[in-house]
């Protein structure tokens, strides 16, 4: 490959690799369910992934209760897609 930074995601875990500027991660994720644990296991990833690749946590938004997953597209209610859009205005 040619210049720039570019490794793979997992050589990136196994090596720490990124570049020298700080990176910032932001996590958008949908559920179906919207309950007190539902987002938990994510987020834990979510911290986890951002603290290797040495990024700043620039935000998360968590969009739960949204159905529709057994059709071809997630019914995603508008204020959270309105919520979204402002967050990456935002970055």
């Amino acid at each position: 490959m040619g210049g720039g930074d570019y490794f793979p995601f997992s050589e990136r875990l196994q090596n720490g690799r990124t570049s020298s500027s700080e990176k910032e991660t932001v996590l958008l994720m949908t559920a179906g369910d919207n309950n007190e644990h539902t987002f938990d296991q994510a987020l834990s990833y979510f911290h986890i992934i951002s603290g290797v690749l040495g990024g700043k946590e620039a935000g998360t938004y968590l969009a739960g209760g949204c159905t529709g997953c057994e059709n071809t597209a997630r019914q995603i209610a508008p204020e959270h897609l309105e919520k979204a859009y402002k967050m990456g205005l935002e970055l």
